[in-house]
C-alpha cells in the first residue's frame, strides 16, 4: 500500500523524475522542474487503476504481468522488459483508491472534481482550480 503523506497543491508543485534499477538503486539519471499555481484552471490526471472486482482484476494481472512481458521479451528479445512490465502491474496494484485520489483533489482546494472511467482500467480525473 502506498503510504507516502504528500499532499496535492493548487498552489503549484515541484516534481522530479530519477531513474533505478530493479533493486531500488539510483542509476544517475534526474530531471526536476518547478512551476507555480496558475491563475485559475483545470488539472487532468490519467491513471491505469486495477479492475473492478476480483475476476477482471485477476484476468488484467495475469495480462500485464506474464502474458504482456513474455510477448514482449519475444519480440524485443531484451530480458529487462519483462522487469518493467512486471514493475508496471506492480505500481498499478499498489495505488491508492481512487476515492482518494478524489479527496485529494477536494481537500488541495480544487472544486468539480470527477474520475471518469474507460474499459473499467483507463481513470481520467479532472478537477478545476477557482
Amino acid at each position: 500500500m502506498y503510504t507516502n503523506k504528500r499532499k496535492i497543491s493548487s498552489q503549484g508543485e515541484e516534481v522530479y523524475l530519477l531513474s533505478g534499477d530493479a533493486n531500488t538503486n539510483l542509476t544517475g539519471y534526474s530531471h526536476g522542474f518547478s512551476f507555480g499555481a496558475a491563475e485559475s484552471g483545470v488539472v487532468c490526471v490519467l491513471e491505469v487503476t486495477r479492475a473492478p472486482g476480483p475476476i477482471s482484476n485477476a484476468l488484467l494481472k495475469a495480462y500485464m504481468k506474464y502474458i504482456v512481458p513474455t510477448m514482449a521479451r519475444v519480440l524485443t528479445r531484451d530480458p529487462e522488459t519483462v522487469r518493467i512490465w512486471r514493475y508496471y502491474w506492480d505500481t498499478i496494484e499498489a495505488c491508492v483508491a481512487p476515492e482518494v485520489v478524489l479527496q485529494a483533489l477536494r481537500n488541495a482546494g480544487f472544486v468539480d472534481v470527477r474520475r471518469h472511467v474507460e474499459v473499467g482500467i483507463f481513470s481520467e480525473y479532472q478537477a478545476t482550480k477557482p
